[in-house]
């Protein structure tokens, strides 16, 4: 898996529905103010994933410089 999918706990590029389902299911564990850190990687991860969707799931972006690997 690549970003942003694997931070979303997707296995591959997937359609709008399949992003915010999949994003809501991660917000359940993951709180901004427990998590500020994880809430902000899966926030860009689930923005470059609703850009991709839109797009056809095109090739994943580059992981983002503060996102460790």
């Amino acid at each position: 898996m690549s970003w942003p999918w694997s931070e979303l706990g997707l296995s591959g590029p997937a359609d709008l529905t399949e992003v915010r389902r999949a994003y809501a299911e991660r917000l359940k564990t993951t709180h901004p103010e427990e998590d500020p850190e994880g809430f902000q990687r899966l926030h860009e991860a689930y923005q470059q994933a609703r850009k991709l969707a839109r797009r056809g799931g095109a090739a994943a972006p580059a992981r983002p410089a503060s996102e460790p690997e």
